[in-house]
């Protein structure tokens, strides 16, 4: 019988299992490949404010306990390289490719809203100065130039996050702005949208002399938008819808767009409208909600300002695959927070053995989940999952009972002992002497008086 989470998986194999996709793979006959996702944290920064992938090297920026910081690494692992920042910058706003060679960098003073080096989100005192300069890096990554900006930027809605190198100079873009500079920092072309409406610009690329903007209703209720712009011109051109629940945009080597939503990384033709599933975050054990996107020889980069982390989605060869795959139900009575099951997305990123596949099981009208006739029916024909974990709320009896479907844990865990967890709940846990799941958390009610 399988036994909660966090044991039967130190003590139980289960066959690999290796991710199929519809995407283009790497151009081999003799290898099969599949995708893994993993986490980068770039060295010395808290929080990453700007980040671009060419080729196996990733550029990232962000705020550092001596100021702004500029590194380089290669997404395979290695040694981590400091780049040089322009004088008197205080944030660093978007990078972004040199069709040259190199790359660009945006950089200037504060933005109004902002995360310092120790990750605490902060607002400026008094109205942001608005200050930006585009510098230019060669391919060696050494600072070449650097072109203020000939007007500030510090009206609301200003906070640029992305750029793209066109024809005529440069693209930056925010959410409520698209404005188009010359090699001198001059705006030559703008475009706005109110979000006040509710509509935002999210992400931005750059293909064949054309801007498309990734636009989404934030407050959920329209499918989003693909918006073009002529790149000389910022000449609005036709505005594509997108499949509901878009994230993210990027570019893929063939020229279609790359897409994110709650469930995938997905390819989209926007000729004939065709999505395609690259990757499952299911199958990959681990989700993200990236806005940019970046293709790369090994696989794909994803990032979003403010994270601490880089993802990265990579080609592996197959037989580098050894994670067992074990299958795990969470039978709950009540919504289960994302907290919840970020736990199984860390455990799943942190080590290189398992990877656990999770379904929420759920009767409550306030969550998502599959019904809990399902799990039952799964049982009773003879496949069960590997793991359980029970969540609830602890208003109303457990929707399945842990020792109906649980194994004892004592043989594995033989320093979990009466002395080892809070008074009292190794007896309330065990059931004959037998011990059927182990607690995340535990809620203590006391009630009492003082005594006359």
């Amino acid at each position: 019988m399988p036994v909660v989470f966090f044991i039967q998986a130190a003590a139980e194999m289960q066959s690999t299992s290796a991710l199929e996709n519809t995407a283009a793979e790497p151009n081999t006959e003799e290898i099969d490949f599949h995708l893994e996702l993993q986490r980068r944290v770039p060295e010395g920064i808290n929080s990453i404010t700007a980040c671009m992938a060419s080729d196996d090297t990733i550029i990232a920026g962000g705020p550092a306990e001596d100021g702004p910081q500029l590194v380089c690494f290669p997404m395979e692992g290695g040694k981590t390289r400091t780049l040089d920042v322009p004088e008197d910058t205080d944030y660093l706003y978007a990078l972004c490719d040199d069709p040259d060679g190199g790359f660009f960098l945006l950089s200037g003073s504060l933005p109004a809203g902002y995360v310092d080096a120790r990750g605490n989100f902060k607002f400026l005192t008094g109205d942001p100065e608005g200050n930006l300069a585009l510098s230019r890096y060669d391919e060696n990554n050494n600072l070449q130039q650097t072109t203020p900006l000939a007007k500030t930027y510090a009206e609301p809605g200003a906070r640029f996050f992305q750029m793209a190198k066109t024809g005529g100079g440069a693209a930056l873009v925010s959410a409520s702005m698209l404005v188009l500079l010359d090699d001198n920092g001059a705006e030559t072309a703008r475009q706005t949208i109110d979000t006040n409406d509710g509509w935002a610009f999210a992400s931005m690329v750059e293909s064949d002399g054309t801007l498309f903007i990734l636009t989404r209703d934030m407050f959920g209720g329209d499918a989003p938008k693909l918006r073009a712009f002529d790149a000389k011109t910022l000449t609005a051109l036709e505005a594509q819808t997108l499949p509901s629940g878009t994230l993210g945009l990027g570019l893929d080597e063939d020229g279609t767009f790359l897409l994110t939503d709650s469930d995938a990384l997905l390819s989209f033709d926007l000729t004939t409208g065709k999505v395609q599933t690259i990757a499952l975050w299911r199958e990959l054990g681990a989700k993200t909600n990236a806005s940019q996107l970046f293709r790369t020889k090994n696989g794909y980069v994803l990032f979003s300002p403010n994270e601490e982390a880089v993802s990265l989605v990579l080609w592996k060869a197959s037989a580098t695959n050894a994670k067992k795959v074990l299958t795990l139900a969470i039978a709950a009575d009540c919504p289960v927070w994302y907290e919840f099951t970020q736990l199984f997305e860390t455990f799943n990123l942190s080590q290189n053995d398992y990877r656990l596949e999770y379904t929420v099981y759920s009767d409550s009208p306030y969550g998502d989940g599959e019904p809990l006739d399902v799990l039952r029916t799964q049982i009773m024909s003879g496949e069960s999952p590997d793991l359980f974990a029970f969540y609830s709320d602890g208003n109303q009896a457990p929707p399945l009972e842990p020792r109906a479907v649980c194994a004892d844990v004592r043989p594995f865990l033989p320093d979990v002992t009466e002395t080892a967890l809070l008074p009292g709940l190794f007896d309330l846990l065990t059931q004959d002497g037998t011990l059927y799941a182990l607690p995340l958390t535990v809620r203590v009610d006391k009630a009492g008086c003082k005594s006359i």
